[in-house]
């Protein structure tokens, strides 16, 4: 096998066995979809929608294609009409050739003056000055009607007018239409996309705002004053005002700003760490130790973890509860941490549940961003010192740019390769970090299985894949948005921790989960069900499991 084929492999292997989103808070990837295919698709639609919603309205406003059928009128296939139609000679009602004409005669005949007529009631249709005052007042009132809905343009400043006719895109010839049509079309297919993208991401009150946009954008079709106007006034405000509201969650929720550095955690069931935990400036803590006895009627829910240890620069996979006050877990999505709160109300709420890392592979951690950074400072002190050749770096750089997505990285030895780790996705850090550590031996870039080591929490190296623990935390159903506090893991979820157990295996721990894949399945869960189907996995803590575990050997 060649050393192409053998990092192929490997790197398949990898991927079977785990997530490409790894971390202290693992999440699946929220989808979103590129607001660019909601611009050219909104700009495509308002081509099409904007001159056939104008000939609707218009029609709506005259009475005529598409109104209803006077009741009793003769159809337009009669052998009358049709004879009308091809002559000329003939109007208004009669269903044969022969009541066509007498009608049209009857038309053309002379109303005189005389004492005769002179006596005909004025509501008469044989009083020709009362029919033409009747006549001239049915015109002006569908004159009125036809301009009810575009009254008060005339009192509009002229640019106002002009602006509404170019967005609502309501004029049928030349370029100026097309260009508002596409304008306006564009706008709220922007803006609905982005309405579906925060909805996806937990946003919901931007997601009413961007939905109203939407609405307020294509409401521009209508040919009316209120709607040409008032419809992109609507769509852009809804814009201006997320991008307001965004920028200010992001100050509240120090986005913009590092946050103070928090006390270390306090609390009845955690004890104040000796001398000599203090590391690389985080306060650690000890846990009390736990037996699962003690949680008897709660019921446990597991969450992805990598191993990631606290100290030395790093905040921590499954011992991150101990690090900051008030915060129990962190998460890199949304929609991850709003899947754990709700698995913990609906297990019973704070008061009823506790949470437990759930232990990814041994080398997940290394596409957190903390130690994708100490991987590249690794490998560029091991070039600066000699350990291996030029041809070897630029064979490492040439197959990192094979990487989808960093195809113009500006090569490992420039002064922004560790900051560009900041930028990249979990799983292009993993596959950049496992070429910086791929064979061959004799000219290793980076010796990535002991910066694993060294990077991995004390104690769980052999901890078996999927294990539960070692700590033990609960939720307060509060969270916030606060970078400062890990490296990866922006989400913070609030609680305190609770204790510590000895990593106690999955499979006997979630025993109703297993029970219910054997029956099902004919199996139990393997890593890839936990990561991708279960969802959050829980259990509740009650004599049965406990005497279970007990026999097992896991309840000290």
């Amino acid at each position: 096998m060649t050393e192409q084929e053998e990092f192929e492999f490997r790197q398949r292997l990898e991927r079977e066995q785990e997530q490409a989103a790894s971390g202290v808070g693992s999440s699946a990837q929220v989808d979103q979809v590129n607001p660019l295919y909601g611009v050219a698709g909104g700009a495509f639609a308002g081509q099409i929608l904007g001159p056939a919603i104008n000939k609707g309205v218009e029609a709506v406003r005259s009475g005529a294609p598409g109104a209803a059928a006077t009741p009793g009128a003769a159809s337009g296939a009669s052998p009358g009409q049709k004879f009308a139609a091809k002559t000329g000679y003939g109007s208004g009602t009669g269903f044969t050739v022969e009541e066509v004409v007498e009608h049209k005669k009857a038309q053309e005949k002379p109303i005189g003056k005389g004492k005769i007529t002179s006596k005909i009631p004025g509501n008469s249709p044989m009083n020709v000055d009362r029919m033409l005052q009747l006549e001239a007042a049915q015109k002006a009132e569908a004159a009125r009607r036809a301009a009810a809905l575009g009254q008060g343009a005339s009192s509009l400043p002229a640019p106002v007018q002009a602006a509404g006719r170019f967005i609502g895109g309501a004029a049928q010839s030349g370029v100026t239409p097309y260009v508002g049509r596409g304008v306006a079309g564009a706008g709220a297919g922007f803006q609905g996309v982005d309405a579906y993208n925060r909805f996806q991401k937990g946003d919901y009150p931007g997601a009413a705002i961007s939905g109203l946009g939407a609405l307020g954008s294509a409401a521009s079709f209508i040919p009316t004053p209120v709607t040409r106007i008032g419809g992109p006034a609507i769509g852009v405000g809804a814009e201006l005002l997320n991008q307001y509201l965004d920028s200010l969650k992001k100050k509240v929720e120090g986005m913009d700003q590092p946050a103070a550095a928090p006390a270390p955690v306090q609390g009845p069931l955690s004890q104040p760490a000796p001398q000599g935990m203090a590391k690389g400036g985080e306060v650690l803590k000890q846990l009390k130790k736990l037996n699962l006895a003690d949680l008897e009627g709660k019921t446990l829910l597991g969450t992805m973890s990598d191993r990631t240890k606290v100290g030395g620069g790093l905040k921590g996979g499954p011992m991150f509860p101990t690090v900051h006050e008030g915060a129990a877990w962190a998460m890199d999505a949304p929609g991850a941490a709003t899947r754990l709160l709700k698995a913990m109300h609906t297990a019973g709420g704070p008061d009823q549940t506790v949470v437990a890392p759930m232990l990814m592979s041994t080398g997940a951690h290394r596409s957190n961003r903390d130690v994708s950074k100490m991987a590249v400072d690794q490998f560029q002190k091991n070039f600066q010192g000699g350990g291996f050749s030029p041809e070897r770096l630029k064979e490492i750089e040439e197959r990192i740019r094979i990487i989808k997505g960093l195809q113009e990285h500006p090569g490992m030895m420039d002064e922004n390769a560790a900051k560009i780790m900041d930028k990249l996705t979990f799983a292009q850090r993993k596959e950049l970090v496992d070429v910086l550590g791929s064979k061959p031996k004799q000219a290793m870039a980076l010796d990535l299985q002991k910066l694993l080591r060294e990077t991995t929490e004390p104690g769980l190296q052999e901890a078996p894949l999927g294990a539960i623990g070692p700590s033990v935390f609960k939720l307060s159903g509060e969270r916030s948005i606060n970078p400062s506090l890990h490296g990866s893991y922006s989400h913070i979820l609030h609680g305190e921790p609770v204790g510590a157990i000895d990593p106690i295996p999955r499979e006997f721990l979630f025993r109703d989960l297993e029970s219910k894949a054997m029956k099902e399945l004919g199996r139990p869960l393997s890593d890839y069900n936990y990561r991708t189907s279960v969802g959050t996995p829980s259990q509740l803590i009650d004599d049965k499991l406990l005497r279970s575990l007990e026999e097992l050997g896991y309840l000290k």
